[in-house]
């Protein structure tokens, strides 16, 4: 995985497995409840989980495109 690769270079031998940890610590608790509420739509209709899906699918393309476009990278104009 690339972000590993990133942080084996990047990183104090000393402190990357401290660092590791907490990163798949955060990972784990931010998906971790995805499973659980994605039964819980599931059980109300078989299509929400899947709207979900699409909702934060659009929810990730729209914040990428307002981050690129307030964040413009002027360094190729010269």
């Amino acid at each position: 995985m690339l972000s590993e690769a990133l942080i084996a270079l990047h990183v104090n031998p000393n402190e990357r497995a401290r660092i590791m940890a907490i990163r798949y610590m955060f990972i784990m608790l931010v998906t971790a409840p995805f499973g659980w509420f994605s039964g819980f739509l599931s059980d109300m209709s078989r299509n929400l989980p899947f709207v979900l899906n699409l909702f934060l699918l659009a929810a990730g393309i729209a914040i990428t495109f307002i981050y690129y476009t307030r964040h413009k990278d002027h360094s190729a104009e010269q």
